[in-house]
């Protein structure tokens, strides 16, 4: 079942002056409006009709109008999908140009304390360099009781 109540091509076919901003202000937007297949619409009597002139079907007008009312779709739906994602994005909170009420991330350096059971020191002898252990396996195991 499609969940979709609104149809893009049928509000644009009724109300052809409606921009991008109506529809935003109509709450049509990409997650509640379909846009069906140009076969699918050949088929609705409405669209028989709007398109027949002389008792015979338009097709390459019918065409246009479809690649329009598509295009149209496509851009209303980047954009949405635009405005949606920089609301997911996080700022630093030290950030001037941040939007007002956007989220923050904590970007301030963390200190962790953790234990070196292997006695083993870093950056002693280089950067980043690991030296290795100043006690044997037994006797770290001895002090430590297992």
């Amino acid at each position: 079942m499609n969940s979709k109540q609104n149809d893009w091509l049928a509000t644009l076919l009724f109300q052809p002056d409606m921009t991008l901003q109506d529809f935003y202000n109509n709450n049509i937007t990409p997650e509640n409006t379909t846009l069906q297949s140009r076969e699918y619409y050949k088929q609705k009597p409405k669209i028989i009709d709007a398109f027949t002139k002389d008792g015979k079907f338009e097709d390459n007008i019918f065409e246009n109008f479809y690649q329009s009312a598509l295009s149209m779709y496509n851009v209303y739906a980047n954009q949405q999908f635009e405005d949606t994602l920089s609301e997911t994005f996080s700022y630093d909170p030290f950030n001037r140009f941040a939007p007002a009420g956007s989220k923050t991330s904590d970007v301030l350096p963390r200190v962790k304390l953790s234990s070196n059971n292997y006695y083993q020191g870093i950056g002693l002898t280089g950067i980043n360099s690991y030296t290795g252990t100043t006690r044997s396996a037994r006797s770290i195991a001895q002090e430590n009781r297992v």
